[in-house]
């Protein structure tokens, strides 16, 4: 059987353009593929409750009840973008975070007794900086504590406040310091807890 050339032609043109319209629908359903993708991941957002500081720290014996005494200074290191990736499946990281404020500074003294406790703190902040700012800033405060007997105090602290600024792709170093101006001096050293939390948002 003699196969006409004309009809050879025709089908390797017919192949030729089956070929092509398939290559296009690949490329444009893997783009289609990507952009899904990346507009799917520019959707999602969290709000992430991150503790950088849970330290223990001794508060030694203090007898002068009329200034501001230190307490305590610490640094800590804290990778906050594997924090981030860890609770988004790595979908999202450090450079997604849109803000980040406090939440809350509890002190949780160990070994309290009548004469030693919260009840002889008349006032106490806490300050800290990071290797992304050297300025200090007051994460919470208390004035004019309760004289009453207590192994917990919990500092006011101002949520609204984003401390962005305290965290670029760098950031991995947070320093502490804690001061307190007591009522009543002090007659042995107490052993003491601060736990910092965090909120931050991030979005793709």
């Amino acid at each position: 059987m003699v196969i006409h050339q004309e009809f050879i032609t025709f089908i390797k043109t017919v192949f030729m353009k089956t070929k092509s319209l398939i290559i296009l629908a690949c490329i444009s359903f893997t783009t289609l593929g990507i952009y899904s993708c990346s507009k799917l991941k520019s959707l999602l957002q969290y709000n992430l409750n991150m503790q950088t500081a849970s330290y223990s720290f001794t508060i030694p014996i203090t007898s002068d009840t009329s200034k501001v005494n230190s307490l305590g200074n610490v640094s800590l290191s804290y990778n906050i973008d594997s924090f981030i990736k860890a609770s988004t499946s790595n979908v999202l990281g450090l450079s997604n975070i849109t803000s980040a404020k406090v939440n809350s500074v509890v002190f949780t003294l160990q070994n309290p007794d009548t004469a030693n406790n919260f009840a002889n703190i008349q006032n106490a902040t806490v300050t800290f900086t990071s290797n992304a700012s050297n300025t200090p800033y007051t994460l919470g405060g208390i004035s004019n504590n309760p004289d009453v007997y207590a192994y917990t105090l919990n500092l006011q602290v101002d949520s609204t406040q984003n401390l962005i600024s305290y965290i670029s792709p760098t950031t991995n170093q947070f320093n502490y310091s804690i001061s307190a101006k007591l009522r009543r001096p002090t007659t042995d050293t107490l052993n003491c807890t601060v736990t910092v939390q965090f909120s931050v948002h991030v979005q793709g």
